[in-house]
């Protein structure tokens, strides 16, 4: 199996670029506005609804997600090129067709290229919780974000965010109302972690007798 093409070229000319099943979205690109949104006939082979993983990680809980659910094209966000690699490994090693990969800031990303009420389920999983004080104006369920979060989601689409930091958790419910966006819903008995998927760090921060926070939320309207 090889790597991922480090793309060299899209980031020397600073544009994003398409690649078989992936796609980067440089950090020094300027002309977001002009480049237009993506192409989902691009990174997928079917026409089905879109859901998107914020902080995919190295993509073990996408796949295992998109292996289940052949009726939904999966999109995994990661910022870092190094675990990026690793799920586009995944997808074509575990031969799943539904998923497809994106590196680039989140943020940037909604904001941008994602086409409007085009996305029908949202995960966003451990987030960095930027535990310091001073650097909470770092994390990315806020208010703002949110907003753009509910401008690509479709009618009735649906946000779930999971932290084992209690403080972050707290906030996320705050900035969720502030956006005016997302009604809360209540985590009944359908919501069950241990149905809801396995990842490296759920396993991780659950072996250290960590708390995990699960929030759950419909678009509004």
């Amino acid at each position: 199996m090889k790597n991922l093409t480090w793309p060299h070229r899209a980031f020397a000319e600073r544009e994003p670029l398409y690649e078989p099943k992936a796609f980067y979205l440089p950090e020094r690109f300027s002309h977001h506005v002009d480049w237009g949104v993506l192409d989902w006939c691009r990174l997928f082979s079917k026409e089905n609804p879109i859901a998107l993983e914020l902080c995919s990680g190295n993509g073990e809980w996408i796949v295992e997600k998109a292996k289940g659910d052949s009726t939904v094209n999966w999109l995994a966000v990661e910022k870092k090129y190094t675990r990026v690699n690793r799920t586009w490994r995944r997808i074509y090693r575990e031969k799943v067709e539904n998923v497809a990969v994106v590196q680039g800031d989140a943020r940037i990303l909604i904001r941008h290229y994602i086409p409007k009420e085009s996305i029908s389920n949202i995960f966003v999983n451990f987030p960095d919780p930027w535990p310091k004080g001073r650097h909470a104006k770092h994390r990315l369920m806020q208010s703002p974000f949110l907003k753009d979060l509910g401008a690509v989601g479709c009618k009735g689409a649906l946000l779930t965010c999971i932290t084992d930091d209690l403080t972050y958790a707290c906030q996320m419910k705050e900035q969720v109302l502030c956006s005016g966006v997302w009604h809360i819903c209540p985590l009944d008995a359908k919501f069950d972690l241990q149905d809801y998927g396995s990842s490296y760090f759920g396993r991780l921060w659950q072996s250290k007798g960590r708390t995990l926070y699960p929030l759950h939320c419909e678009k509004r309207g």
